[in-house]
């Protein structure tokens, strides 16, 4: 180590050479040392627990020292501005998420305040105003009008965004069903049905009749077949296949209209009147300020031989149809649709393919983007807003194709273009690759992922933390947290769970969740991504083999070429990502449309590419050919993998143009060779980890990004990284940087890592060096208790939703309490409830009087067992239709004061006296008069009281200490607050390491919050007892019902310190 004087100190704590650190520098100087040659050192200041702000403690480092030594933890200054600039860009709102927030009951404006003020407190951006099932405030009218300007306002006051959603529900288009209501604007279909009029049948030409054939099968495929003018004509031993359009069925999920024909611009037009311009007209002049943008979901032009969203006896048989349709399928591509529709339907013998398929599809893309999409996106332009969202259904190629045609071309007219992940761990990697790769060629800002939703109530903020990592590798900037209820009131609460709200056990941790994106984002959006590759997107292969017959289970394909194309698109692109590599996507209409070879280089748009991948397509366009043709001819690389295409714009090759050319196989190694980047060529290996490498460039030098893909299981890899260069590592978790232990050649630095499962790290270059601190010395310590003291940080609750139903003069067998709820429904004739069901503001507007009728009075009887007398004081806890009803505890009326419950703002409470109950059974029976405004739900009792699960469940008392193990073992089944065990150990300073987090959403110990992997928490100080406290979701209270209403079934997590925590005491001493 070099020796320095310390009259070098002296001048820097005087100030000489702080005043240029002040001003950013770092000051190098030449000095002869006793121990070394003559060597250049920096002095750099050491920060503050905040990683940015300094103090006056000075280090001297070697500039060129390899390897590093293990010196106390400093700070270089050189690279604060870009650092600086991502913790600052993650504080803004526009690098934070926006939840949707389901606007779902009676809007209150205290309450709606009070809910914006939680997204503040969780780390929420903003948010999409976004109108879902249940709602009863009238959509579009002036109530709903003027609560969404006082959510802006609110907002806006918080410094959040405000972002519109364009629908009631979803899909866009039809303003809560209003514009379905004039009938030119419904959806509408091509049907064909087969029959056999040649053998004496009579052939009624059915309503809206397109045309008729004479058809020759050999099983289902085609041999021949001719148009005719009369079932006369059918050929004898050849069947009848005649077409004809027909209207979508009423839905209720339109609130008893129907989608809309988003091919059709009048339709569009009366969309965008009765939406667009109403919010205009009230709050037009907040466009393009406190209101950015405007969230269009779901867009899609109708489904291709699937069903989905019609969903009738005939769905399979459907293609989409708008009157222009015929017209605009000859201008556009040159034959008359109408002569060869069997070939739409049906395949020739030994052939998968139709270009009259390939044709029909591609038309129906044009003309869905110039009737819906491209009005739509100028409206918005001209009036200040920013269109973003996602179309319907992008996870496969079938279900690109069946609801839309191309994805890519739709994200072209999207300034944030989008996609929705549903679930958890919905690994669609290439999904996201499309919307970011169109958003790179093209110059877009954002792009967005509606994420989480139907993941259920069992997330932890690991898992939260997880499916967010794996899509912002893929490209994702603009997180749209899917779902955050305004209330959790009947239906409501079933409405794709969990709530990412204050509902949740854990919301006032989840803030760590936002932090770390919003730096994560920032990181991703400041920096240009360096991708090399492409690959041509197969879509329109796909295109030319959907057929009749050819979908299963609405996006599941029945032909062996479909499924290869299937399992080529996403094992090419996995096995790219899993070794290192990254590749983009180009779709062949945008190649068409905007792509160009120059300097060796094939761009799409704004964006260039040194290689090109095409890999299991069997269609490939002429114009895309040549294409390529030039780009290679400039010294660009194109890749044949797998297998050549059979056909070129649809029609078969029959020449030998691909002759010369060599076929690569789909093979890891191979690929890792010919596609490895050249421009910052970081390494992993071993080969094939599965840690995914993102190469980033700012003005200040190269960052890499890397996650470990697996979220369960860890790995250990060796980084090499291509500079000259120090490196070191921002902790997106905190904001800080950290060192890296690393060796230092003449062309590259290299360092082991560890990773945890799901674990990421963002490496950048540097000219200061960060060095490790040294590992103080620790030793585990063991712990010989089982039972701990504890504290529950709510009252214990428990569920009573299984009852009895008084219907007809006699009570029937107990159930599940929706199931009651359904038997009263089909006894009236209503609609069952669901998330299809009409919404109640629609009812309320315009069918009042059947709405507010009632049926006479039911009641509903729910039982207990009571084992204890020490229960304290005890809540009736139920949804706020209790107010209506009559109660009786075992017999006797109860007369409580009902006041606001917890968890959610449906709930009211009531205390109960504890001698109104007895030992044994007890019986909660409620008398209502029945409307179908009535939500039949579960009751709760809640207090400082346990629970037993039982054929009844009993109440029992509360253990006095808390062991290891599930605690619905301990009389906590239903429980979902936080629980916190306090392990008594000697004073000092620990680390604490969970190997799992025992059910729980996040663990804070002694109160530093453990969220993700790996579960550590270091540098905690104890003055003899360790408060570990478990942070619960939902799952117990509000998620153990599967299957359907009439489901008894339970699906519980268990929860609470399964095992101990390594617990390690740290040897400190004073410096």
């Amino acid at each position: 180590m070099i020796k320095y004087s310390k009259s070098i100190y002296k001048k820097v704590l005087k100030g000489k050479y702080y005043k240029n650190y002040r001003r950013r520098k770092i000051i190098e100087k030449t000095t002869k040392n006793p121990n070394s040659a003559e060597t250049t050192v920096r002095y750099i200041l050491k920060p503050t627990t905040s990683g940015i702000i300094p103090t006056f403690c000075l280090s001297i480092i070697p500039v060129n020292s390899a390897p590093i030594w293990k010196l106390k933890y400093i700070c270089g200054y050189i690279d604060m501005e870009f650092i600086e600039e991502i913790v600052k860009n993650g504080e803004r709102s526009e690098f934070k998420a926006k939840p949707f927030w389901s606007l779902n009951g009676k809007l209150e404006k205290d309450e709606l305040s009070r809910q914006i003020e939680v997204f503040k407190k969780m780390g929420f951006g903003g948010a999409f105003l976004h109108s879902r099932t249940g709602l009863k405030t009238e959509y579009m009218g002036e109530e709903w009008l003027d609560d969404l300007e006082f959510c802006v306002e609110e907002l806006e006051k918080r410094g959040m965004e405000s972002w519109l959603y364009d629908e009631d529900r979803w899909p866009s288009g039809t303003c809560g069903g209003t514009v379905a209501k004039k009938k030119a604007n419904r959806l509408k279909s091509i049907v064909c049905d087969i029959s056999d009029c040649s053998d004496g049948k009579t052939f009624v030409k059915p309503k809206r009749f397109i045309a008729l054939f004479s058809v020759l099968f050999d099983g289902d495929r085609l041999v021949s077949y001719k148009r005719v003018n009369s079932a006369e004509e059918i050929v004898k031993g050849e069947k009848t296949v005649y077409f004809y359009w027909a209207y979508m069925l009423p839905s209720d999920f339109y609130n008893g209209y129907t989608y809309i024909d988003t091919l059709n611009k009048n339709a569009v037009k009366d969309f965008l009147k009765s939406t667009h311009e109403v919010y205009k007209e009230k709050f037009g002049e907040k466009f393009g300020k406190e209101i950015k943008g405007i969230f269009q979901d779901e867009v899609n032009r109708g489904p291709l031989f699937n069903g989905f969203v019609l969903g009738d006896k005939d769905c399979l048989k459907k293609v989409p149809y708008t009157y222009r349709l015929f017209e605009e399928f000859k201008k556009i591509k040159k034959y008359d649709l109408k002569e060869r529709l069997p070939e739409l339907y049906f395949r020739y013998l030994g052939e998968n393919f139709s270009k009259v398929a390939y044709d029909f599809v591609d038309v129906l893309m044009q003309m869905l983007l110039a009737n819906f999409t491209v009005p739509y996106g100028k409206w918005c332009k001209e009036n200040g807003l920013i269109v973003t969202g996602h179309v319907l259904h992008e996870d496969t190629l079938s279900c690109q194709t069946t609801m839309m045609g191309s994805v890519m071309q739709y994200y072209r007219y999207m300034d944030y273009p989008g996609i929705d992940n549903l679930g958890s761990c919905n690994y669609c990697y290439e999904v996201p690759k499309l919307a970011a790769s169109v958003a790179k060629q093209f110059g877009k800002k954002f792009v967005l992922s509606e994420m989480y939703g139907v993941s259920g109530w069992r997330m932890s903020l690991n898992d939260y933390k997880h499916d967010g990592d794996w899509q912002a590798f893929m490209g994702i900037t603009f997180r749209c947290p899917h779902l955050s209820w305004y209330t959790m009131k009947g239906e409501a609460k079933r409405d794709c769970p969990a709530s990412i709200m204050s509902q949740s056990g854990w919301y006032t941790e989840y803030k760590a969740v936002e932090d770390y994106f919003s730096r994560l984002d920032a990181v991703f959006s400041c920096c240009d991504e360096m991708t090399e590759n492409l690959i041509i997107h197969p879509v329109e292969s796909a295109w030319g083999l959907s057929r009749y017959g050819g979908y299963v289970d609405y996006f599941g394909v029945t032909d062996d070429e479909y499924k290869r194309l299937e399992k080529n698109y996403k094992d090419l692109f996995g096995m790219i990502q899993k070794c290192g590599l990254d590749a983009d996507y180009g779709d062949e209409g945008l190649i068409a449309e905007s792509g160009r070879a120059e300097n060796g280089m094939l761009y799409i748009g704004k964006k260039g590419y040194k290689r090109v991948v095409v890999s299991g397509l069997v269609t490939i366009r002429s114009s895309t050919l040549a294409l390529l043709n030039e780009f290679e001819a400039q010294g660009g690389e194109v890749l044949f993998v797998s297998e050549f295409p059979r056909f070129i714009d649809g029609i078969k090759v029959t020449d030998d143009r691909f002759s010369g050319r060599k076929i690569l196989p789909l093979n890891e190694k191979i690929l890792f060779d010919k596609l490895k980047e050249t421009d910052f060529p970081v390494r992993v290996s071993p080969l094939g980890c599965g840690v995914f490498v993102r190469r980033l460039k700012t003005d200040k030098g190269y960052v890499a990004a890397f996650l470990n893909s697996d979220k369960k299981v860890g790995i250990t890899v060796k980084i090499a990284v291509p500079t000259k260069r120090n490196v070191a590592k921002f902790n997106l978790r905190n904001g800080r940087v950290e060192p890296l232990n690393f060796i230092k050649t003449d062309e590259c630095v290299t360092f082991e890592y560890s990773f945890a499962g799901g674990e990421e790290l963002l490496v950048f270059e540097t000219d200061s060096l960060y060095v490790a601190e040294e590992k103080a010395k620790k030793k585990e310590v063991k712990i010989e208790r089982k039972e701990f003291d504890y504290s529950l940080g709510e009252d214990n609750f428990l569920l009573l939703d299984n009852a009895s139903l008084y219907c007809n003069g006699t009570w029937d067998k107990r159930g599940y309490v929706l199931g009651k709820d359904d038997k009263l429904r089909r006894k009236y004739g209503l609609s069952l409830r669901s998330g299809e069901m009409i919404q109640p503001w629609f009812k309320e507007k315009f069918d009042k009087e059947n709405y507010n009728r009632k049926y006479g009075v039911h009641a509903l009887k729910f039982e207990f067992l009571l084992e204890t007398t020490e229960i304290g004081e005890i809540f009736l806890v139920a949804e706020t239709d209790i107010e209506k009803a009559e109660t009786f505890i075992n017999g006797e009326k109860f007369n409580g004061k009902w006041e606001k419950g917890d968890i959610d703002n449906c709930f009211l409470k009531s205390a109960i006296d504890s001698k109104t109950f007895k030992p044994g059974l007890n019986e909660i029976v409620i008398k209502f008069d029945f409307e179908e405004k009535i939500d039949l739900e579960a009751i709760y009792l809640q207090g400082k009281f346990g629970v037993k699960r039982g054929k009844t469940d009993s109440v029992v008392k509360l253990p006095e200490r808390l062991g290891i193990g599930d605690i619905a073992d301990a009389g906590m089944p239903y429980y979902t607050g936080t629980v916190e065990y306090v392990i008594e150990v000697p004073k000092g300073v620990y680390d604490v390491c969970f190997d799992e987090i025992g059910g729980a959403a996040a663990v804070r110990v002694n109160g530093k919050l453990v969220a993700f992997a790996p579960f550590i928490a270091t540098e905690i100080k104890s003055d003899g007892k360790l408060k570990i406290e478990y942070v619960f979701g939902r799952n117990n209270l509000f998620g153990t019902h599967v299957g359907d209403n009439n489901s008894s079934g339970k699906s519980f997590v268990a929860q609470g310190m399964k095992k101990l925590p390594k617990i390690y005491l740290k040897e400190t001493k004073e410096i």
